[in-house]
């Protein structure tokens, strides 16, 4: 193990990253391997989670774990 590499966690708050984008890109589906390969290349990407109330986000959870990314449930708030 190369103790000088980079070690790099991704924490996302995936509600406000997927509207943002699914805004600017015209309905179009965020696609989160250009930005796994650009971590990539700093160093090694230790931890990968992504928050959000998962049940508005079907075919994102299927992209997402596919790219290994640890899903963390964050339900609505009531009230």
């Amino acid at each position: 193990m190369d103790f000088d590499e980079e070690r790099i966690a991704l924490f996302l708050d995936y509600e406000n990253l997927a509207i943002g984008a699914r805004d600017r890109l015209e309905g179009m589906q965020f696609d989160l391997r250009p930005v796994l390969d650009a971590l990539a290349e700093r160093g090694r990407v230790i931890a990968r989670k992504a928050y959000a109330d998962w049940s508005y986000f079907d075919e994102d959870r299927r992209m997402l774990t596919r790219s290994h990314v640890e899903l963390i449930e964050i339900p609505q708030r009531m009230g």
